[in-house]
């Protein structure tokens, strides 16, 4: 072979191993798969509906694990839209953080873990009827608000304190063991179906239970950096109020009708003359970093406020101008 002819056949070895490695370059990405998770807890909403169940149960987290871990998918076509009106959403946790969520609808588009990529399944073994009737029938209702309910011998639990000390981080938690920076989902599992749900725009839910309202917000990136929360798009207790129609025993045992001599009574009160002032310190220096009390006065309809403070745990006593206990409110406030 001529130097020429040889110089002709490398030009073409390099045009064919370029061709080759472009050709490498344009090949589709390989279809989306769901690695194998396990978890301890599973959440699961329906369309537009408020949460309809959570559950730590083995048997139904077994299952819908067992669905998740079966599947794979490929990008769905162009003219396929998720359905949101009948969109099943399961999310899986395990130690309390979300491991996974999986997205259908009942015309088989799918979306993981918050995704807005639609897919399609392609091994035709998920079954929509089953998770929709898991959904349904979790608490013998029509799976509005279908939450699994909470063993009874572990619901309501007598605060323990002690009068001669100041309210400490631990005793911000009600008698069912709900606590401020709580997930919603944490919340459902100790308490159950809610009496009534409410979702405000998309960044407040709130639920009534029991005569206490509970407030849950979405913390995201967008949320006040000052909160210690983690931005994982849940949505956590940030307020509680209760009202004369829970029976359940509250932090030091104040209860709604309370006379504001009693109220004191359990706090180590360093003045316990009401002196209408604009503040009064009950104990503690207010402002301060370490837990403290004081009383606030309204002139416009004679009525007091007990307000106490412990880390970014606060509660505040309202009463009515026969200084009676009137409602009382819980907030995280970092």
């Amino acid at each position: 072979m001529s130097k020429k002819a040889r110089r002709r056949h490398g030009v073409a070895l390099l045009l064919a191993a370029l061709l080759m490695t472009l050709s490498a370059g344009c090949e589709a990405p390989p279809p989306p798969e769901s690695p194998e998770i396990t978890a301890d807890s599973v959440a699961v909403y329906y369309g537009f509906h408020s949460y309809a169940l959570f559950s730590s149960q083995e048997d139904t987290v077994r299952q819908l694990v067992d669905i998740y871990n079966g599947l794979s998918f490929e990008p769905a076509a162009e003219d396929m839209d998720m359905d949101m009106g009948s969109m099943l959403s399961i999310v899986y946790s395990r130690d309390d953080r979300r491991v996974a969520e999986l997205a259908a609808d009942a015309n088989g588009v799918f979306r993981l873990s918050g995704d807005m990529e639609d897919l399609t399944e392609t091994t035709g073994t998920f079954d929509y009827e089953l998770v929709k009737a898991i959904y349904d029938g979790a608490n013998g209702t029509d799976g509005q608000y279908a939450v699994e309910t909470p063993p009874d011998d572990a619901v309501v639990t007598p605060p323990v304190y002690d009068p001669a000390a100041v309210m400490g981080d631990e005793e911000f938690v009600t008698a069912r063991g709900v606590r401020l920076a709580m997930t919603y989902d944490q919340v459902l599992a100790l308490l159950g179906a809610p009496d009534q749900a409410f979702d405000y725009e998309q960044e407040v839910k709130t639920f009534n239970k029991d005569g206490v309202r509970y407030g849950f917000y979405l913390i995201n990136e967008g949320f006040p950096a000052d909160y210690p929360l983690p931005r994982d798009g849940q949505f956590y207790l940030l307020d509680l109020s209760v009202g004369a129609e829970c029976p359940d025993p509250l932090p030091r045992e104040i209860s709604i009708g309370d006379d504001i001599a009693a109220v004191l009574d359990k706090f180590p009160a360093q003045d316990k003359t009401l002196k209408e002032w604009a503040m009064q310190t009950v104990y503690g220096q207010p402002g301060s970093s370490q837990p403290y009390a004081f009383l606030t006065f309204a002139v416009a309809d004679a009525s007091y406020r007990l307000c106490a403070v412990s880390g970014g745990n606060v509660m505040n006593v309202y009463f009515d101008p026969q200084h009676q206990v009137s409602k009382i409110e819980f907030n995280y406030e970092p």
